[in-house]
């Protein structure tokens, strides 16, 4: 089978994706009031997928019909003027029916716009069935949104209910369950792959600020110091899982790719804001408990990144099994010495670090291998 050649992300993806540094920012404030306010787990719960499906869908749409033309330029740039203002709303826990009108209409024509690229790309192109197929899944997620916003305005009784919002979850998976229906031979998949490692570096840019505003050299030097060492080799095993191991190269619907990124951005949103908490002594406890969900969240997603790995870099059960036994090991020793961060934060290092060489064990250990039946081979 041909190898799938590389679409180049174009400076007009990066620059759009700008505005998301903005909503990152913007998702991470929200957690912040958790200790005073429960419910804004679940307002950054939904203001990070209903984000990042709009970040995933125009990526989906770039992906598979842009061509860096006109169209795709022009209507990138009112986008991104809506994605900007929307992630402005982003940071608030309590919402008026004024911000539910202002945060949903520009959720809805962020969805709308989309609909229009691939509206006009058909007109140009012909109109493909999967473009047919997106022009359906976006317009009724945001028909849906549009039925949630008249709900809620309509019903006084929700305005003082935050879990309501769990709801505009529902919508944003209307094109999941319409995948089947998607060509995924049009998907260039190392295309997909970078952008997602693109937002991922943004995201990761979040968490590097925050640890140095949060931990400043004059106070906290070495206890930041060792975070962003944990941090550095989170980010060297994500490296290595989607640049070294994964096979560039595949036709795939790449749904488990996807679905991956959403929740490895959303546990490294979670995991920055507890670096934050656990900084204030008045705050430690939610630091913790953050902590600990954010990385279960990352490191679960890198597992089931390895789905994609080229074959010769599949893992076997037993690297499965010293991932689990590491994690929860790690994990256990920072909660149990909680009482005395610096201590906590060694261990939670030491666990990075043992992830991150459980995989570099298996890249050598593979590479000797196949260096040897290679010089057999030439004998």
């Amino acid at each position: 089978m041909a190898k799938v050649i590389a679409k180049r992300v174009s400076n007009y993806e990066l620059f759009y994706d700008l505005v998301f540094v903005l909503a990152i920012s913007r998702l991470t404030s929200t957690l912040h009031h958790v200790a005073d306010n429960p419910s804004a787990v679940v307002v950054f719960i939904v203001n990070s997928l209903l984000a990042l499906s709009i970040w995933m869908q125009q990526t989906f749409y770039l992906n598979k019909f842009g061509e860096r033309d006109r169209l795709d330029i022009y209507i990138n740039i009112p986008a991104m003027y809506i994605v900007g203002n929307f992630a402005q709303i982003i940071g608030k826990i309590a919402y008026s029916v004024t911000d539910v009108l202002h945060y949903n209409g520009l959720l809805i024509v962020a969805y709308l716009l989309i609909v229009l690229q691939y509206y006009l790309r058909g007109r140009k192109v012909g109109m493909h069935e999967d473009i047919k197929t997106n022009i359906l899944s976006l317009s009724l997620s945001a028909l849906a949104f549009a039925v949630l916003t008249a709900i809620y305005i309509l019903t006084p009784a929700l305005h003082s209910n935050s879990y309501f919002f769990i709801l505009w979850i529902l919508p944003t998976f209307i094109p999941w369950v319409l995948a089947r229906n998607f060509d995924h031979h049009l998907i260039n998949f190392p295309h997909l792959v970078e952008r997602c490692q693109l937002i991922t570096i943004i995201t990761y840019g979040e968490a590097v600020l925050a640890i140095i505003r949060s931990y400043p050299m004059s106070s906290q030097a070495l206890l930041g110091f060792l975070i962003f060492v944990g941090l550095s080799f989170m980010f060297i095993s994500y490296i290595s899982q989607t640049y070294l191991n994964i096979n560039h190269h595949q036709v795939t619907r790449a749904n488990a790719l996807v679905l991956a990124h959403l929740v490895l951005i959303t546990g490294l949103n979670i995991f920055t804001v507890s670096a934050e908490l656990w900084a204030d002594s008045h705050h430690r406890e939610w630091g913790m408990v953050l902590f600990v969900i954010g990385l279960v969240m990352y490191y679960a997603s890198l597992m089931l990144l390895t789905v994609y790995n080229d074959a010769s870099l599949r893992l076997h059960k037993y690297h499965y099994l010293a991932y689990v036994v590491i994690s929860i090991l790690g994990l256990s020793l920072v909660v149990l010495f909680n009482s005395s961060r610096l201590i906590a934060v060694l261990f939670f290092v030491a666990m990075a670090y043992a992830y991150n060489r459980i995989g570099y064990i298996h890249r050598v250990t593979v590479r000797r291998k196949l260096a040897k039946k290679l010089a057999a081979h030439k004998k």
